[in-house]
């Protein structure tokens, strides 16, 4: 986006991007389709901004709905079992890796650790709570920061009315928890999806997260093999529309608005410095969930170590080691 935008087109400085790449960080939502709109409402507005963020999203979703599609008529084939056990375990060492890289810049700070923590336990006991986890590790940090007085928040429940506007509902939710990487609506979207309604197995979440990693987009895109597997065509379209609804409401009828006057503002610093931290350890907290129900034999426990070192070593993009999982273990089975 940089490179096409601000050095190609000239739309922008690079000091103007940068700017709202910092801001758009500070944000709910996925990052990187809040950008593509953020610039196409720059260049065009309200209307670039809609047709950025459709071009943006719609190479990724057309990929994942075909391969929604013909996952039921593999998955339970037995010579494809090996295949989709190692890019489970390989989607498994991606989400773990995101973890260890996304807490490095923390690493030497006790108040990160503190609320790391604090969140992983937490996922385990209520996830269902997730957003509220994340949103008091940013309000608890504006308290330490400010010494302001906190004001009471209030929780309420939507009673979702039909599978259509539960599975929107459900990924509008998440959309608004994400903070710093994609990833983070995980815990949100496998205790409801899993845990809640009964729409898929951990291991089939955890296949959606893997044909997030190896099509190109966000890996939010997610939510259209989760909105397909529960309800067709329609539900995809649902999940599509209600996880990155967030982001564009944001990017099209709040932003214009607030921009000038939030910039700079140390209160989303703060924010940050608390919300952050609490993701990274609900997201390693639902990583320990999926896990448990992942790593189900000893070889696979053998590959999840070996692609974890692998990862660390070689560095490659998540989709190629999702895919080096399937074929060491299509291998392994082979050869036993």
């Amino acid at each position: 986006m940089e490179q096409e935008c601000s050095h190609k087109r000239k739309w922008l400085s690079l000091d103007e991007f940068n700017e709202r790449y910092v801001f758009a960080k500070l944000l709910p939502g996925p990052i990187a389709s809040q950008m593509a709109m953020w610039m196409g409402y720059h260049v065009r507005g309200r209307i670039g901004a809609l047709v950025a963020g459709f071009a943006f999203l719609l190479p990724a979703f057309v990929l994942i709905l075909l391969l929604s599609m013909s996952y039921q008529s593999v998955a339970g084939l037995p010579r494809f079992t090996p295949i989709i056990q190692g890019m489970e375990t390989g989607a498994l060492v991606i989400i773990f890796e995101s973890v260890r890289r996304m807490f490095l810049p923390y690493i030497r700070q006790v108040q990160p650790w503190i609320f790391v923590v604090l969140a992983a336990p937490l996922m385990l006991v209520i996830p269902r709570w997730e957003p509220v986890i994340i949103i008091s590790g940013g309000a608890l940090m504006i308290l330490y920061r400010t010494k302001i007085r906190t004001t009471t928040l209030r929780s309420f429940v939507v009673i979702p009315l039909g599978t259509l506007f539960s599975i929107f509902w459900i990924h509008f939710k998440a959309g608004f928890t994400v903070f710093g990487t994609g990833l983070a609506v995980i815990p949100v979207l496998q205790h409801e999806v899993v845990d809640l309604f009964h729409w898929m197995s951990n291991a089939e979440f955890l296949d959606g997260i893997a044909f997030g990693q190896i099509t190109p987009g966000p890996v939010t895109i997610t939510s259209v093999f989760v909105g397909y597997k529960t309800a067709g065509f329609l539900g995809a379209v649902a999940g599509c529309v209600g996880m990155y609804s967030p982001g564009a409401i944001l990017i099209l009828f709040v932003m214009p608005y607030v921009f000038n006057r939030l910039k700079g503002h140390p209160f989303l610093a703060y924010f940050q410095q608390g919300a952050i931290p609490m993701v990274i350890g609900c997201i390693f907290g639902a990583s320990l969930l999926l896990a448990k129900d992942t790593i189900v034999r000893p070889a696979l426990l053998g590959l999840f170590l070996f692609l974890c070192a692998f990862a660390y070593k070689t560095k490659l993009p998540g989709w190629a080691v999702i895919l080096s999982g399937s074929a060491i273990n299509y291998v392994i089975a082979l050869a036993t």
